[in-house]
């Protein structure tokens, strides 16, 4: 196999069990500064050697070299970690890695154990060298059956490379053993997905019922705060937020939605917990940009645990009232993100079709659709989906089971049931939502490092110093 999709995943996947590194002898190197190394994921190659290469461990001579060799590779590996790149994707040069590979080769021949092993595996998953991973896994099963972090590295794998059959089998391992599955939500995420995929239907964590049962829930509340000035058939754009990521994303959204988009797209802002302030400001909002028709609702939100999770699931629930309730066309993006090209150039993708979906080239099944970008033409096909979506949600919200990837779980899921249904087209995900900010994508979204400069902070800047 050449692991093509778990190579080209997005970094996040392959840090997600490999953030901390344990190394539990140390000898009198200075245990605060090692975490620094391999846990905070710091990048100070100079203080390693100033610090701690240098430094005696009063450990036996190989294994202090083993375990000098080990952070050394631990510092290389973190340079491929997610935040070392603001979010950015990249790929460590083919000579950084042959040096990693042999720092890590010399650790665990000079001290070989468990604990080193584990390491070995993990630094390796995590700079993408899958092969080496597979090969030592399946070179040391026996020892490693009963790593938590190996089986869920390897788990991980299996789903990113939609490998089920061997899914199921490691979710057998983990549910088995309670101490090995914890309460990692990311592998709870993993268990549920690997148990849909293979024909179950999960209840707990997040329950997946609402597609095999009918369920009906009551009508959602919301508040009218500013009705559309007037009625036309253009798409809408829905933007929903709490009065903090309005401030902070949602008012320069609405600027780029008018710097690219003047008179092609209405702008709908649905508020969570709306403030006088908030509503001050929408009101001068609808004054400078006239164009944009701008409308408002707001609803009260007042769960006080996994709130951006109920923000995010609340905006597909919202999604089917506002559909009925704007008359038209609905396109339901990110809060934070910015546009960048004409609906124009969206508009041949829909030509007779009721619902575009955001679907990027590799992810993990509950990425399978994104929630950053989906569009929802009005007719049955759409209605279905959304309806569908929403009763997923309100299901587990119910529940309390407001989990991370909720929203993209409930998209993706319904999408697969629905996959035979007419009028349902895709656009690739980074062009509709695009991290890296080329100059070709119609949105630019922030990354995984929420605070990252660069050219999506450029333009943002830009926007508010000419529309404030």
């Amino acid at each position: 196999m050449d692991y093509f999709r778990a190579k080209k995943m997005h970094q996040f996947y392959r840090d997600v069990f490999t953030r901390e590194i344990t190394i539990t002898e140390t000898g009198k190197l200075p245990v605060l500064e090692l975490e620094k190394y391999t846990v905070q994921g710091q990048l100070d190659f100079f203080g390693l050697c100033r610090s701690v290469l240098s430094a005696d461990s009063g450990l036996p001579e190989t294994h202090d070299k083993g375990l000098k060799s080990l952070l050394l590779a631990v510092v290389m590996a973190n340079l491929s970690l997610d935040k070392s790149w603001q979010g950015k994707q990249v790929i460590l040069p083919e000579g950084l890695k042959s040096s990693l590979n042999q720092a890590l080769t010399d650790a665990i021949t000079r001290h070989p154990c468990i604990e080193y092993l584990e390491a070995v595996i993990q630094l390796l998953f995590r700079v993408g060298d899958i092969e080496s991973v597979v090969s030592l896994v399946g070179q040391n099963s026996e020892y490693l059956k009963s790593s938590a972090k190996i089986v869920k590295i390897m788990l991980m794998l299996a789903v990113i490379e939609e490998n089920f059959d061997l899914a199921l089998s490691l979710v057998k391992t983990l549910t088995a053993d309670s101490q090995l599955m914890g309460e990692d939500a990311m592998a709870l995420l993993l268990t549920v997905t690997t148990i849909y995929k293979c024909g179950g239907t999960p209840e707990s964590f997040i329950d997946f019922r609402s597609l095999r049962q009918k369920m009906s829930f009551p009508a959602d509340a919301y508040n009218i705060e500013f009705a559309p000035a007037c009625n036309n058939d253009r798409t809408t754009v829905v933007v929903c937020c709490d009065p903090v990521y309005y401030a902070k994303h949602a008012v320069p959204l609405v600027y780029s939605i008018f710097d690219t988009n003047n008179g092609l797209l209405n702008v709908h802002l649905h508020v969570y917990n709306i403030t006088d302030a908030v509503r001050t400001d929408v009101a001068r909002l609808r004054q400078q940009f006239p164009e944009l028709n701008i409308s408002c609702t707001s609803e009260i939100v007042s769960v006080a645990e996994n709130i951006v999770t109920h923000y995010a699931s609340r905006r597909f629930i919202f999604a089917e009232y506002a559909l009925k309730a704007l008359k038209t066309p609905v396109l339901i993006v990110d809060a934070d993100c910015l546009f960048r090209k004409s609906w124009q150039d969206i508009m041949p993708r829909i030509e007779d079709m009721d619902l575009l979906l955001n679907k990027p080239e590799i992810a993990p099944f509950w990425e399978s659709v994104c929630g950053g970008f989906v569009w929802l033409g009005g007719g049955n096909t759409s209605k279905s989906y959304i309806g569908k979506v929403r009763k997923f949600l309100l299901n587990n919200l119910h529940q309390n089971n407001a989990v991370w990837f909720l929203d993209q779980m409930a998209l993706s899921a319904v999408a697969s049931e629905l996959a035979a249904m007419p009028g349902v087209a895709t656009i690739p995900g980074s062009y509709a939502i695009d991290i890296e900010h080329t100059d070709h994508s119609f949105t630019w979204v922030v990354t995984t490092i929420k605070h990252a400069q660069g050219r999506y902070n450029d333009y943002k800047t830009a926007l508010c110093a000419e529309f404030d």
